[in-house]
Formats: structure tokens, C-alpha cells, sequence
């Protein structure tokens, strides 16, 4: 049986779902230090931009989508994806920094 291509929003929707889940298990794993506001804060507008990129995809899909609001969604999904993965390498350096640290002083 052969296997039709993915989309290019299917494509950047699970990337992204792999993604949140990889960094939700890292961080489940680790003593993390108490949240702040801050990270309240930029939580808040990572989880909107999961809910944004999920609405373009599902839009996208839709029968009812022109072709140019089928662009101007994709244009829009590829922005919440590349703010997305800045924020979860941020967040991939912290843990690295806070491994380091953990392990030179049980050295």
C-alpha cells in the first residue's frame, strides 16, 4: 500500500506535538526550580501559540478554505512554529545549564 505525503501543516503540527512532548518528559524528570511570574507568563503565550498552530491546521483542512486563506494560515502556522521551537531551545539550554551545574557539584 502506498503511502500518500503529509501536508506541510501536518507535517509542523507534529513536529510540534513531539516537541512539547519531549520537553514536557525532560522536564518531568528533573527538579526544576519554582516557577515565577515570568515563566507563568511566557507559558501563557507558548500555549496560545500551541492553540494558534492547532486552529491553522485544522482551518486548513477545512472544505471551506480558499487557497489564499489556506496561504495566509500556513504563513501564519510557520510563525507560531518557528516562536515555538525558540522557546523550547531556550528552555532546552536552561535544563543543560541546570544538568551541568547539578552535575559538577556532585563531584
Amino acid at each position: 500500500m502506498k503511502r500518500e505525503p503529509s501536508s506541510p501543516i501536518s507535517i509542523m503540527y507534529r513536529r510540534a506535538k513531539s516537541i512539547r512532548y519531549s520537553c514536557e518528559t525532560a522536564a518531568s524528570r528533573r527538579k526544576l526550580p519554582v516557577r515565577t511570574r515570568r515563566d507563568t507568563m511566557s507559558d501563557k503565550s507558548f500555549s496560545e501559540s500551541m492553540k494558534n498552530l492547532r486552529s491553522a491546521a485544522d482551518r486548513i483542512g477545512g472544505p471551506a478554505t480558499s487557497l489564499e486563506e489556506a496561504l495566509a494560515l500556513f504563513d501564519a502556522g510557520m510563525k507560531e512554529s518557528e516562536y515555538l521551537n525558540s522557546v523550547l531551545e531556550k528552555a532546552e539550554q536552561k535544563i543543560e545549564i541546570f544538568d551541568e551545574q547539578e552535575d559538577s557539584s556532585h563531584e
